[in-house]
């Protein structure tokens, strides 16, 4: 996968340093705001709180629902508290505060028809970055290891990711076989399949890893 560069601050600013909502065209290119859900606030319309990735806190509201179609909404998108939200396209713009809002802060406001727009991962913001920062060091790693792990006669063989034994089949394979539900993490045997999902923490790590797969590819 091509994992973004989430140390780009004018790619994926704070909530604070967003462009505001002037009514331009939404579809020109602008930040990625990546976001963990902290609570729901949903009173008359969906609204959740979220916290960005320097701890502001900010609201996000989805347009056009009524409270009950609402709180479906949400439950059918899997947006709950600690789960992270990735906004772009156009989303990650800042709506200035009504006058009659009580809070008079800047917020969110997700319009009617593009609420499915919004991508989430199943898991920690803070987790989101440290897995983004080890597949991107992986990329270097992985180059290097093709030099120094290849022969005439094999492909890269890559390692296990539990135990870190060296693949390597007869018939040129890797000998590894890959997690079935992100397709990255790869094991020499059940065992140790077993091991990483338990002990080596992927059965938290695999939701993670398809979420950020399925937003921005291998």
């Amino acid at each position: 996968m091509a994992p973004p560069d989430f140390t780009n601050r004018n790619l994926f600013p704070s909530f604070n340093d967003l462009p505001e909502q002037d009514g331009s065209n939404p579809t020109v290119t602008t930040p990625t705001l990546i976001a963990q859900i902290k609570d729901d606030m949903t009173i008359t319309k969906p609204t959740l709180i979220l916290t960005d990735r320097d701890a502001v806190p900010f609201a996000l509201v989805f347009e056009g629902y009524d409270r009950e179609d609402g709180i479906k909404f949400l439950k059918s998108r899997n947006l709950k508290k600690g789960a992270t939200v990735i906004l772009r396209n156009g989303l990650a713009r800042k709506v200035a505060p009504r006058e009659d809002s009580k809070s008079g802060k800047a917020s969110l406001r997700i319009p009617k028809g593009r609420e499915h727009e919004v991508e989430i991962i199943s898991g920690k913001m803070e987790r989101v970055f440290e897995i983004v920062e080890r597949f991107r060091g992986a990329e270097d790693l992985s180059r290097q290891q093709q030099e120094e792990e290849k022969d005439e006669n094999k492909k890269e063989k890559g390692r296990c990711d539990a135990c870190g034994k060296v693949g390597g089949g007869e018939d040129g394979s890797s000998g590894l076989f890959k997690c079935t539900g992100c397709g990255v993490a790869r094991y020499c045997s059940k065992e140790c399949q077993v091991k990483g999902w338990t002990d080596g923490g992927h059965k938290a790590d695999c939701k993670v890893i398809k979420g950020i797969i399925t937003i921005w590819g291998r």
